[in-house]
């Protein structure tokens, strides 16, 4: 570039024509008042500008607020380097067809022949690649930086806004994430905004479908939005809307939005390939971090269930090997042929504490294991919910044994011939585990359940005045193994399941439970379940028919089917009070045949897991040529789907063992009602 130019005449024009119109750097002429007076071809092909449609106009009106907020400072900067001879200043242009032009601009100053100041001349430079190169690599740097800290996803794309801002005016920059299941944007991840925390947009009342659809970087102008007829879809004020897809092995996963209340940057190829640039990282970027933020809360949940198994089975190995021990020293008492007879049947009560204890581990643990493969199964049918509530009140005030405490059932408010069509068994076992720690908690005072009928639901409560549960364990009592008064004293016995039992049964029959306990004053569990009634019982409903003739009958001809020598003995034992003969048979074949042989048999004790024939098989068979006779199904299995699965072999009712004398007696009388009176 030459030095100050001298020249004799006024005119600035010519003298520069004369000197620049061939060169292929764009070159600019302005007079003392900063205004345009001439552009050379270059000038032309760069910017697309007439000398007509420029000439006159104050060189700040082709500046433009593009890369520095500050637009004063940039115009200060740029009009003071006019007045210092070569030197590089960058600005931006905006072109005729609206592209935005970086421009790098070394200037220098015509004097006339008086040495008075003619005029500029600037020559230019299209420096956009080199800045679009500079803003990828200094953005890109900066992104990676942020992904390899351990940043949370919530918190990228705000951070992303921060460095945009050093490339766009990001004000009004947001990313949306894609949930096609829903058919929603997912906006929470936007903190800093306020309008947008937490919310979910349908995606068809947004312009981001468009984005989705065509899988490209979407521009709209102020025009374009209102054309469209989508402008209630954008913030008040905002006359631009960039859409970039973010996408992740070809898939969508989401879009980043930048909304500008200025158009300069509409129409920019410039800005279209940086987006597009930056957007496959992003995706990228966003899609790894979230994979490992979720790697890291299945890690988390990971140390959580090994700790919780180590406590589970350092629990369990409590639970068995207590009522164990217990059930060997108590063996060696008894063997002492020295031991009186009021210290053996203290022995023997303990001795049979032991054995339920353990027999309800086992319990727990399998249900749990059944609750966790999502096999539960329900059993619908009608009941008196009355005798529930008084076969629990009967049961539980016996294994009380407890001065201290009383137990009560409060059910005034139901009629006794009120039915209800629910799950017998799981009711059954929700108040079983409820009562138990109840009484388990509390040494002295009360406990009392009861029932409630409320509109369409049936309100049940066990509440007592025991020690109460903390405030801060009440949410964790009902997940597995964890226990409100667990620690390195383990003063209470019990496996931590019960109540995770209870819950689950409790939702599998539409209801929910809650607990309200105050430390130290005791605790109230209330559950709820849908109220399905009938207006009157049939006794054949909960009872099987039962004819004249069955019910006059005291005394009993039964069969019993069992394989294990002992039970035959124990079961022998039971019944041999209401029976007038009591036939045995080793397996189920051999019980075909009795029941062929004997047609007059009244009752049929028929154990499922049987050599040969299995208990179940044998029972269809039987009902080929005996509809009559009453079979009651008996299994060491604790499964919920086994009383179902008796009921469809033809079997009248099953009870599981152990068999505990006075239930067997219960549900015998069910269809031989004389039979209470042998019992008398």
């Amino acid at each position: 570039m030459p030095n100050n130019l001298t020249y004799k005449t006024n005119k600035l024009s010519p003298i520069l024509k004369s000197i620049f119109q061939d060169s292929s750097d764009a070159v600019i002429g302005l007079n003392k008042n900063e205004e345009i007076v001439y552009i050379n071809d270059a000038f032309n092909e760069v910017y697309g500008y007439q000398l007509e449609e420029v000439l006159g106009k104050h060189i700040s009106r082709m500046l433009v607020k593009h890369v520095d907020v500050n637009f004063n400072k940039t115009k200060s900067t740029y009009f003071k380097s006019l007045l210092q001879p070569n030197t590089l200043t960058e600005c931006v242009i905006k072109s005729k067809d609206g592209r935005i032009v970086e421009t790098e601009s070394s200037h220098d100053i015509v004097y006339d022949q008086s040495g008075d100041v003619l005029g500029y001349f600037c020559l230019l430079r299209n420096i956009s690649k080199r800045k679009q190169l500079e803003s990828i690599n200094n953005f890109m740097l900066n992104i990676v930086n942020i992904f390899q800290t351990e940043v949370s996803v919530k918190d990228i794309p705000n951070l992303i806004k921060e460095e945009l801002g050093q490339v766009f005016d990001a004000k009004h920059f947001f990313v949306a994430f894609l949930d096609k299941e829903r058919d929603t944007l997912d906006l929470s991840n936007n903190t800093n905004n306020q309008n947008n925390e937490g919310l979910l947009y349908t995606i068809q009342k947004s312009l981001a479908r468009i984005v989705f659809s065509k899988g490209e970087v979407e521009i709209f102008s102020e025009e374009d939005l209102y054309h469209e007829g989508l402008i209630n879809f954008v913030e008040e004020s905002q006359r631009s809307w960039f859409g970039i897809p973010l996408k992740f092995y070809g898939k969508i996963i989401g879009a980043f939005v930048i909304q500008n209340d200025y158009d300069e940057n509409v129409k920019s190829k410039h800005d279209l390939e940086f987006l597009k640039v930056i957007s496959n990282q992003l995706s990228f970027s966003f899609e790894q971090n979230r994979l490992h933020e979720e790697l890291r809360e299945a890690l988390k949940k990971a140390k959580e269930s090994d700790m919780l198994k180590t406590a589970f089975l350092a629990n369990i190995s409590h639970e068995i090997r207590t009522p164990m021990n217990q059930i060997n020293a108590i063996y060696n008492v008894l063997i002492n042929k020295g031991a009186s007879k009021v210290k053996q049947v203290k022995q023997i009560d303990v001795l049979n504490k032991s054995c339920k204890r353990l027999l309800t581990t086992i319990e727990n643990i399998v249900t749990i294991s059944t609750i966790e493969c999502e096999q539960i199964k329900t059993n619908f049918s009608a009941f008196k919910i009355n005798d529930l509530l008084k076969e629990l009140h009967n049961d539980f005030s016996f294994e009380l044994n407890n001065e201290k405490t009383k137990i009560l059932l409060k059910c005034n408010v139901l009629k006794e011939d009120v039915v209800i069509n629910s799950d017998r068994e799981k009711l059954l076992k929700v108040f079983q585990n409820l009562l138990s720690n109840a009484i388990k908690f509390t040494q002295k005072g009360s406990i009392e359940f009861g029932c409630n009928i409320k509109g369409f639901e049936l309100e049940f409560y066990v509440k007592d005045t025991g020690v109460g549960i903390p405030k801060h364990k009440q949410n964790v009592i009902f997940e597995r193994f964890k226990q409100a008064h667990g620690g390195g004293e383990n003063i209470y016995d019990g496996t931590g399941l019960g109540l995770t039992i209870a819950k689950r049964f409790i939702e599998t029959l539409g209801g929910d439970i809650e607990v309200k306990s105050e430390f130290g004053l005791g605790s109230t569990f209330c559950f709820k379940i849908p109220y399905m009634s009938s207006e009157s019982i049939n006794t054949s409903i909960v009872l099987e028919k039962t004819d004249n003739k069955r019910s006059k009958k005291s005394k009993l001809k039964i069969l019993i089917v069992e394989d294990d020598k002992i039970w035959q003995r124990i079961l022998r034992k039971f019944l041999t009070k209401i029976s007038s003969e009591i036939i045995l048979a080793d397996n189920g074949i051999q019980a075909i045949k009795l029941c062929e042989k004997n047609h007059d048999i009244d009752l049929v004790l028929m154990d499922v897991g049987l050599p040969l024939l299995d208990g179940y098989s044998a029972t269809k068979e039987i009902r080929k040529f005996n509809k009559e006779v009453i079979i009651i199904a008996q299994t060491a299995f604790c499964f919920s789907g086994d009383k179902l699965k008796a009921k469809e072999s033809g079997c009248n009712d099953y009870i599981p063992k152990p068999i505990k004398q006075d239930i067997l007696f219960h549900l015998i009388s069910k269809y031989y009602i004389k039979v209470k009176d042998t019992l008398l």
